[in-house]
C-alpha cells in the first residue's frame, strides 16, 4: 500500500517572497495531486450575506416537503438552509452583497410540488427552477432550463426567444434536494464600454449530469432585475413565484488578474545516454540558448528524445493569497521560486498525473527556474495554476488536446431480461471495485457492492455507459449510469451490534461474507450473505406502474445469542411523512410495504438511521420497502 505524504515548509521571510509551501510528495508510480483551491461557503447562519432580505426569506435548520402536496414547504428552526415562503405582501427577490464577473457556483435546491423560482447570474441570466418531475421532453421553462428572453413589442407567439431546454430531464421528485453546478462567463466590454463578448453558460450540471454546454446569451432573460448588461453584478435568487429552499451554496469568483511570466530564457542540453532522473545541468555543456514566451518543449526541441531544458525568468504575482501550482511533464522536472524548490517531479513518467504545490505568495516578483528532461516515449511540459479569484489555467504553456477527452460512449441497453455487469463505480468520493450493476428492461436499474451488500445507486431511464471500462485501456474502469443516479445509504447490509446503542459500522462488517447470488427464471438476482450463523438475503423488484424500485431484505438469525441488524436507510434526518413515506435526508423517499419485523428510527452522532433487527427469540424477519426519487 502506498501513502501520500505532504511536506510542509514554513519560512519567516519578507513580503514579496514565498511564505508557506505544501508539496505533494506522492510515490513515483502513484502521484495524486492537490487538485483545487476550496470554494467559498456562503454563510447561511444569518442573512448577512444578502442585501436587505424581504420577510419572505428566512434562515432555517431544515426544509422538507410532501411530494404529493402542492407548494408544501415545512421548515424547522436552526441555520444552514435558506427558505423562501412568499406571501401576497412579501415576495421579494434576494441579492448577494457581493458582485461577480465569471462565477463557478455549486448549490442545492429543494422545490415543492408545483413550485417555481430561478437562479439569476449577475441578476440577469436565469437558470430555471421548476418542479419538473417526470417531464418526458423538458423545455427551457423546466428545471435547469436557461430561460428565454422576452420582447414585448414582438407579435404574439414571438415575444419569447433564445430559451434553451436542458439536454435531459434530471429532476428529482418534489421535496428532495437537487444539486446544481454552474460555470458562468460574464459579458466582456472594451475600454469604452462596448460589449465585445456575450454572456455565456459554459457548463451547467444538474444532479451529476451535464445539461448545458457553451450556451451564449445576447442579453438578459425574462424577469431579470435589469435590462442592461454590466461587467459585475450580484447573484439573485427569485422570490416572487413560489416556495423554495437552498443550502450548501459554494462559489468561486473570477476576475482578470492572473499570474504571468516574463523574460523567459532557456538553455538546451543534448542528453546522449538514457536517464531516469534529471542530470546536473550546472556541470554540463549547453548545446544552445534562446528566449521564448512559453515552456513548449515540443516545438523548442530539435530532438525527439533524450534532451533537457533549463528555463529561467520572472514570475509576476499580482495579488497576495493562496495558490496551487501544478507541473505536468514527460519525463522529469523541478520548479524553483527564489531558489527554493517548490515542486519535485523528478523521475521517468507520463504527462499525467501532475505534481502540485499549495503555496502562499505575496504580491510581487519571483525568480523562477524550471528544469526538465525527456528520456524516451513522448515529451511535454506544462505549468497550470489557480489563485485568489483566478481560475485554473495554463501559465505560458500549451496543454495537450487529449487532456480531459472522454471516450466515445459504449451504451448497454437491457433487452428482454436483466443485464448483469461486474464493474467499478463511484460511491461518494470512493471507488467501489466489487460491484454488480443490474440493468432492467423496464428502465429501473441499480448497483450493489457485493462485498458489503450496500445499495450503491439506483436510477431510472437509460442503463449504463461502459466505455470507461473498455476504451483507452479502461484505466478507471467505471460504469457510468446514463440517468439521474441516487446514492443509497452507506454501511453493510447487516451487522451484529451489542445493543441498540452500538454504532452501526460504516466500513465492512468483518463477519459479513458474500455467499452467492442466484437468478430466477426471469434472470433477477437474489443475493445471499452469511453473518456468523445468520443468513441475510437481498432482492430487488421493479414496480412497472410507477417506475420505482422495491427491495426485500430478510434476516434469518442463527441459534446463538447474537442480534443482527439491517440498516435500511441513513441520513442527516429521517422523517415519516403523512403519506407514510420516510424522507431520507432529502435524498430520496422510502415506504415500507410489507414487514414481519418493526422498523425503528434512532439518532446517532447527529445522523438518523432506519433499522430492523432479528435474533433467535424473534426468528426470521424481513422487510419490503419501496424507493421513490
Amino acid at each position: 500500500m502506498r501513502v501520500n505524504l505532504f511536506l510542509v515548509v514554513c519560512c519567516f521571510i519578507c513580503a514579496g517572497c514565498i511564505k508557506d509551501v505544501v508539496v505533494d510528495e506522492s510515490s513515483e508510480e502513484e502521484t495524486e495531486s492537490i487538485t483545487s483551491l476550496p470554494f467559498q461557503d456562503l454563510d447561511l447562519t444569518t442573512s448577512s450575506e444578502f442585501k436587505t432580505p424581504g420577510a419572505n426569506w428566512t434562515i432555517v435548520g431544515q426544509a422538507t416537503a410532501d411530494f404529493q402536496v402542492e407548494k408544501d414547504l415545512q421548515t424547522k428552526e436552526g441555520s444552514g438552509v435558506l427558505a423562501n415562503l412568499p406571501t401576497e405582501n412579501s415576495k421579494d427577490n434576494l441579492f448577494s452583497n457581493w458582485e461577480h464577473a465569471d462565477l463557478e457556483i455549486e448549490l442545492e435546491v429543494l422545490v415543492p410540488k408545483g413550485s417555481n423560482s430561478g437562479i439569476y447570474l449577475q441578476s440577469r441570466y436565469e437558470v430555471q427552477i421548476l418542479d419538473s418531475w417526470g417531464v418526458e421532453k423538458p423545455r427551457f421553462a423546466d428545471l435547469g432550463g436557461i430561460y428565454q428572453r422576452w420582447n414585448e413589442e414582438a407579435p404574439e407567439g414571438k415575444k419569447g426567444y433564445e430559451g434553451h431546454a436542458p439536454a435531459l430531464n434530471m429532476a428529482k421528485a418534489p421535496g428532495l434536494w437537487q444539486k446544481f453546478y454552474i460555470l458562468f462567463r460574464a459579458p466582456r466590454f472594451d475600454a469604452n464600454g462596448n460589449k465585445t463578448a456575450n454572456a455565456r453558460f459554459e457548463k451547467v450540471i444538474l444532479n451529476g449530469k451535464v445539461i448545458h454546454e457553451n450556451v451564449e446569451l445576447t442579453g438578459p432573460t425574462r424577469a431579470s432585475a435589469a435590462d442592461d448588461e454590466v461587467a459585475t453584478a450580484p447573484l439573485m435568487l427569485q422570490g416572487d413565484h413560489g416556495p423554495v429552499a437552498f443550502r450548501n451554496i459554494r462559489y468561486k469568483r473570477y476576475f482578470d488578474e492572473v499570474l504571468t511570466v516574463e523574460n523567459i530564457q532557456y538553455n538546451f542540453y543534448d542528453l546522449v545516454h538514457p536517464l531516469n532522473q534529471l542530470p546536473d545541468f550546472d556541470t554540463m555543456a549547453v548545446t544552445s540558448t534562446g528566449q521564448t514566451d512559453s515552456f513548449n518543449v515540443t516545438s523548442l526541441s530539435p530532438l525527439q528524445d533524450r534532451f533537457g531544458f533549463r528555463f529561467t525568468g520572472t514570475l509576476n504575482v499580482p495579488k497576495t493569497g493562496d495558490y496551487i501550482i501544478k507541473v505536468m511533464s514527460d519525463d522529469g522536472s523541478r520548479l524553483y521560486l527564489d531558489d527554493k524548490l517548490l515542486i519535485d517531479h523528478n523521475f521517468n513518467h507520463d504527462l499525467l498525473p501532475p505534481r502540485s504545490a499549495f503555496v502562499a505568495l505575496s504580491e510581487g516578483q519571483y525568480d523562477f527556474q524550471l528544469d526538465y528532461y525527456n528520456n524516451t516515449w513522448g515529451k511535454g511540459l506544462a505549468i497550470v495554476f489557480e489563485g485568489p479569484e483566478m481560475e485554473e489555467q495554463a501559465l505560458a504553456s500549451e496543454l495537450p488536446a487529449y487532456l480531459g477527452r472522454t471516450p466515445a460512449p459504449l451504451v448497454l441497453t437491457p433487452n428482454g431480461s436483466p443485464d448483469l455487469v461486474r464493474c467499478f463505480t463511484n460511491f461518494g468520493d470512493e471507488k467501489r471495485t466489487h460491484v454488480l450493476a443490474v440493468g432492467n428492461p423496464e428502465g429501473v436499474h441499480y448497483a450493489v457492492d457485493l462485498k458489503e451488500g450496500t445499495l450503491l445507486k439506483f436510477w431510472r431511464g437509460k442503463f449504463a455507459d461502459v466505455a470507461n471500462m473498455w476504451r483507452g485501456r479502461g484505466i478507471s474502469q467505471l460504469m457510468i449510469p446514463l440517468a439521474l443516479a441516487v446514492e443509497g445509504s452507506s454501511g453493510p447490509i447487516a451487522a451484529q451490534l451489542i445493543n441498540g446503542e452500538t454504532a452501526y459500522p460504516e466500513g465492512k462488517e468483518e463477519r459479513l461474507l458474500m455467499d452467492r447470488y442466484e437468478l430466477d427464471a426471469a434472470g433477477v438476482p437474489t443475493f445471499y450473505y452469511n453473518l456468523g450463523q445468520a443468513v441475510v438475503s437481498d432482492r430487488y423488484e421493479v414496480n412497472v406502474s410507477d417506475k420505482t424500485l422495491s427491495r426485500i431484505v430478510s434476516l434469518t438469525p442463527g441459534s446463538g445469542n447474537e442480534k443482527i441488524y439491517s440498516r435500511l436507510a441513513y441520513g442527516d434526518y429521517i422523517e415519516k411523512m403523512p403519506n407514510d413515506y420516510y424522507n431520507i435526508g432529502g435524498a430520496y423517499y422510502l415506504k415500507v410495504e410489507d414487514e414481519t419485523g418493526v422498523e425503528e428510527i434512532r439518532n446517532m452522532d447527529g445522523k438518523s438511521e432506519l433499522l430492523i433487527s432479528a435474533d433467535a427469540s424473534s426468528g426470521p424477519r424481513s422487510v419490503k420497502y419501496r424507493l421513490q426519487w
